[in-house]
């Protein structure tokens, strides 16, 4: 509260102040990401990686996210783990199908029936990460089956808005 008989340069100053830090909750609005917003941001991927809608898939990351993607093939897991890249869209922009995770495969890979379901969601102090499971049908050289995975986004705010600052999948193609 602004004292009456205060200054007007301490009045004009004071409601200054308190007009930029409205505005600044207005522009970045709290920290972290509601369960709400992860569960949307977590559908718009989905549905965008569905519909091969890459320029979505690319609205909803941060520049430079940390990707971390594990296959197995017919329960032999590939003997490395993870591999870590960093996103890069223009890559991964002409992939069919089984989408940026399968970039390096190429178009032989093409994913139909997609079921996902949010699982666990936890609100940490780095961000918010949400678990999901996911299955489909896949079709691979010849090789077809059922896939069936999981992933964890990491939600954080990006100029206000809520992005995957990293992703860590994994899938099990089966025969």
């Amino acid at each position: 509260m602004i004292p009456r008989n205060a200054p007007l340069f301490a009045q004009r100053l004071t409601s200054a102040l308190m007009c930029l830090c409205f505005a600044y909750l207005l522009v970045f609005g709290p920290a972290k990401v509601s369960a709400d917003e992860a569960r949307a941001v977590a559908l718009a991927y989905y549905t965008a990686l569905a519909e091969e809608d890459w320029t979505t898939v690319s609205t909803l990351f941060q520049p430079h996210a940390s990707i971390q993607v594990r296959a197995e093939y017919g329960g032999a897991a590939e003997p490395d783990g993870y591999d870590t890249t960093a996103t890069n869209w223009a890559e991964v922009a002409g992939t069919s199908g089984g989408g940026w995770g399968f970039a390096s495969t190429g178009a032989g890979l093409s994913e139909s029936n997609w079921t996902f379901a949010p699982a666990d969601i936890a609100i940490e102090s780095d961000g918010t990460y949400i678990r999901i499971d996911h299955s489909s049908d896949y079709d691979f050289q010849g090789y077809k089956g059922q896939a069936t995975g999981h992933e964890t986004l990491t939600l954080t705010r990006y100029y206000g808005r809520p992005v995957i600052t990293a992703l860590k999948s994994y899938k099990s193609f089966g025969e």
